[in-house]
C-alpha cells in the first residue's frame, strides 16, 4: 500500500470500514492491467455480495481507463478464495501459473506453483497500448510497468 501509484477503494457500511482493495495499473503481457494487490472484506460481511460488487467496481475502473486485464494474486491453498474468483469468471495466468486448468475449471486439485501462490485473471476487453497511455496520463494515473526480470519501474 505504500508504493506511490497504489490505489485504494474503501467500502464503509454503518459508519465503519467494511471492506476494502489495494490496486495499481501495470503493464503485464503487453497489456494495461489493473493488478489487485489486496482485497479485504469483513468476515460478518462476507457472502453478503460486498466483494463481488467490490471485484465488479474494480473490473469497472479498468474498464474505464482502458485497461483490458485484471489480475490478482491468490494463495493456491485458500479454496474459497479460489471457488470466489472462479465464480466471477478468473481463471490462471497460464504464463505465471503452472497449474492444469480443466482441474481448475472443475474445482478438482490444483498442481501448485512453486511460491504457494496463484495468478488469476480475467480479460476486460482489448484496448491499444497507445490509447492506454495517453487515457492514463490525461486521466492522472500512472502505469508502472513490470520488465521480464520481474522487479517494478516506471512509464
Amino acid at each position: 500500500i505504500t508504493h506511490p501509484d497504489t490505489r485504494v477503494l474503501l467500502v464503509r457500511h454503518n459508519g465503519a470500514d467494511a471492506a476494502f482493495a489495494s490496486f495499481r495499473f501495470v503493464e503485464e503481457h503487453d497489456v494495461c492491467t489493473l493488478y489487485l494487490y489486496e482485497i479485504h472484506v469483513r468476515e460478518t460481511l462476507r457472502g453478503s455480495g460486498l466483494g463481488k460488487a467490490l471485484m465488479q467496481t474494480l473490473e469497472s475502473i479498468a474498464r474505464r481507463v482502458s485497461c483490458e486485464r485484471l489480475a490478482l494474486t491468490v494463495f493456491a491453498k485458500n479454496e474459497e478464495a479460489l471457488a470466489f474468483y472462479r465464480r466471477l469468471g478468473y481463471i490462471p495466468d497460464m504464463q505465471q501459473s503452472y497449474v492444469d486448468i480443466e482441474a481448475f475449471a472443475k474445482r478438482r486439485s490444483l498442481h501448485r506453483a512453486a511460491d504457494g501462490a496463484l495468478v488469476l485473471e480475467k480479460t476486460l476487453g482489448r484496448a491499444t497500448r497507445a490509447s492506454v497511455r495517453v487515457r492514463s496520463r490525461r486521466k492522472g494515473l500512472p502505469i508502472a510497468t513490470y520488465p521480464s526480470s520481474g522487479r517494478a519501474g516506471g512509464s
